[in-house]
């Protein structure tokens, strides 16, 4: 199962989700009204007996099934209720996983923080964000949780955050971190964060029914208690009523756990496999599964909240449930055997983790590692070319490799670490995306720091220009890495501070009248991703789900593709139609656009029209957009670039497109 088949399949599970919610509500209604036909004859007065007992009133009043104006009441104030329970939940969870995170009681943790086990986490997980081709998430710690525990949280991996229980930073080795944070990126490259705040959203409205009935009965017991007249038992039948909500409030519990569970369950072995083929060390995501066994308080998170989000933790974040049906996470010991068939079910003793001489040394400061984009274990490079077909960029799409994983290590490493020092940190962050929009004509660049000093201050403009001379130490093909780099820093600006960084960069790009295809791709890659963190846009739906609802635009697009990757008339026709004879093996195709309509702003407006295309789709656009750019089997690292922003404007995460991180067969 490839990325888009997997991001297809969360979406099956949303809607099986929502079978199952209707499921429940329609039980829940069925229950309610069924209670209601019991208890109401008892609130009923008798109008032909004013002296006469309880007893006798309640005899007065027939016992029916079928009371269709109950019904319609009963029945429908339940979905009201439910409906109006689930509907603020999901807009109070429209924050994504910054206000899930918040929620669970999470700190930010700065990206240059001075507690080493929090840099050991952030370092495992830029590498793990480079090595996938996402930005670089914010993260989390929920200090008070001393339990081994770690989640992700978003609706795509643009928005996505990761948190960590301080136990996993305190109990776990590099080697375990870097298992369990592989495990969380699998659940953001697979679709499956979406799910689970939709989960918590509409299950929030099932639970409502128990909240109301507990105050039912509070209610109920101290008006009973007022009632100086024992004719007066309105206080005894709301208890009645908050009783039967209490009761039918917890067949909602059920249903909630049951949802989870089933939803759940199979992604964690999906997601354990995953982190396997990410990493290719099972010692380590097993190793951390066998802490949180040995030590007492295991994986539980003690937060109020713990109950409505146990099912996007990497363990179980309750009490292990008697009946694996209700559990959110399959047992502990059939998941380590699954990755350590050796293990015979002892667990070790737990010691708060120190850092050994022998263990994997954190980065050296300014160390130069060697450029992938000169050399290449994988094979030699064609000159400044390389080779790359369809397939093998579509495989890397959320499938990232170790080998993947340790170019990003090394890419690390060759940042300088003065660039390296100011994407940590939010404003300066904002001085080195300027730095790289800085233009090398003299009056270009000089007109750039004007507006720079104007918008954001003469210190601000200073720090570009320092930042501008070690950038040009750094390989062209790095500068996207960069950007991922900076974008978690940067979520941390103030909508109105943003919306300043955002006309800056506009202004920086438009400065020369011109825009290159770099500045086009840092304004598709970054801005796009931080205006649905910072000011509430929305993923594109998926409107399209066919190839002929989005002919002409494909068409267009693979046109631009056809005249960049050829200077020759003749050359970009062939990538042109052959290309698209993948997506329309019969009928005609429009004509090749003339070169000179193949501007970046229609690229732009392109992607906005195909963004909103299902996953399937997705993958077959930009199957032909790989081939066309790689008509004759080979790129250049700034076509390959080209192709990295085209799968990011489409949500599709493809890491870098490098020698030694691509088959070699």
């Amino acid at each position: 199962m490839d990325f888009f088949q997997r991001q297809d399949h969360a979406r099956r599970k949303s809607t099986l989700l929502i079978a199952y919610f209707v499921l429940a509500v329609a039980t829940i209604a069925l229950a309610m009204y069924l209670a209601a036909c019991f208890i109401m004859p008892m609130l009923t007065p008798d109008t032909n007996s004013g002296d006469s007992s309880s007893a006798r009133s309640i005899q007065s009043h027939e016992f029916s099934l079928w009371q269709p104006q109950l019904l319609l009441w009963v029945g429908g104030g339940t979905l009201l209720v439910i409906g109006l329970g689930s509907l603020y939940k999901i807009i109070e969870l429209r924050g994504g996983g910054a206000m899930i995170a918040n929620m669970l009681g999470g700190r930010l943790i700065q990206p240059n923080t001075n507690d080493p086990g929090e840099r050991r986490l952030m370092n495992v997980i830029q590498e793990m964000a480079l090595a996938s081709g996402t930005p670089v998430p914010p993260v989390y710690v929920l200090d008070e949780e001393k339990g081994i525990n770690a989640f992700a949280a978003g609706y795509t991996p643009a928005d996505a955050v990761i948190g960590v229980n301080r136990g996993t930073i305190d109990y776990l080795s590099r080697d375990e971190l870097q298992g369990v944070i592989a495990h969380e990126f699998s659940h953001i490259l697979n679709g499956d964060m979406r799910t689970n705040i939709h989960l918590m959203g509409v299950l929030h409205g099932i639970l409502l029914i128990a909240v109301i009935g507990f105050y039912a009965l509070r209610f109920g017991g101290l008006s009973g208690g007022r009632s100086s007249s024992s004719k007066n038992n309105s206080g005894a039948y709301i208890m009645l009523l908050g009783v039967a909500a209490l009761v039918i409030g917890a067949i909602g519990l059920v249903f909630a756990r049951l949802i989870k569970a089933t939803l759940s369950r199979q992604r964690e072995y999906l997601a354990d496999a995953s982190a396997v083929q990410f990493t290719r060390n099972p010692e380590g995501i097993s190793g951390a599964l066998k802490k949180i066994g040995g030590l007492s308080g295991g994986s539980r998170v003690l937060s109020a909240e713990a109950e409505s989000a146990s099912h996007m933790f990497f363990g179980n974040a309750r009490r292990e449930s008697s009946f694996i049906s209700f559990s959110t996470h399959p047992p502990l010991r059939d998941r380590i055997r699954r990755l350590d068939p050796s293990f015979e079910g002892k667990f070790p003793e737990v010691k708060p983790y120190r850092e050994q001489p022998g263990s994997p040394p954190a980065r050296k400061a300014g160390k130069k590692a060697a450029s992938p984009s000169r050399s290449s274990p994988g094979g030699p490079m064609l000159g400044d070319r390389f080779p790359l077909t369809a397939a093998v960029a579509l495989g890397a799409i959320g499938t990232p490799s170790e080998q993947h994983v340790a170019q990003s290590r090394e890419l690390l490493e060759a940042i300088p670490a003065a660039i390296r020092n100011a994407v940590q940190e939010p404003f300066a962050a904002r001085a080195a995306i300027y730095a790289l929009l800085l233009d090398p004509a003299e009056t270009v660049h000089a007109k750039q720091v004007q507006v720079i000093e104007k918008r954001e201050g003469k210190q601000t403009a200073q720090q570009a220009v320092q930042l501008e001379a070690d950038l040009k130490q750094l390989d062209d093909s790095h500068r996207l890495s960069v950007v991922d780099m900076a974008q978690s820093p940067l979520s941390q600006l103030s909508p109105d501070q943003y919306q300043v960084f955002r006309e800056t960069i506009t202004t920086l790009a438009h400065a020369d009248e011109q825009i290159s295809l770099f500045e086009f791709m840092l304004q598709r890659v970054l801005l796009e991703r931080l205006d649905r963190q910072l000011l509430g846009s929305k993923p594109p739906p998926n409107k399209y789900r066919s190839l002929a609802a989005v002919k002409e635009t494909a068409c267009q697009l693979i046109s631009v593709l056809a005249h960049a990757g050829s200077d020759q008339q003749q050359a970009a026709q062939r990538a042109y139609e052959g290309s698209l004879r993948q997506l329309y093996p019969k009928g005609n195709l429009p004509p090749l656009l003339d070169r000179n309509a193949c501007s970046l702003h229609l690229v732009d407006n392109l992607l906005n029209h195909l963004a909103q295309s299902a996953p399937a789709i997705k993958k077959r656009l930009l199957e032909a957009a790989i081939a066309c750019v790689a008509a004759d089997g080979e790129v250049t690292i700034a076509e390959a670039e080209l192709v990295r922003a085209l799968a990011a404007s489409l949500d599709c995460p493809l890491p870098p497109l490098r020698p030694g991180t691509l088959p070699t067969n």
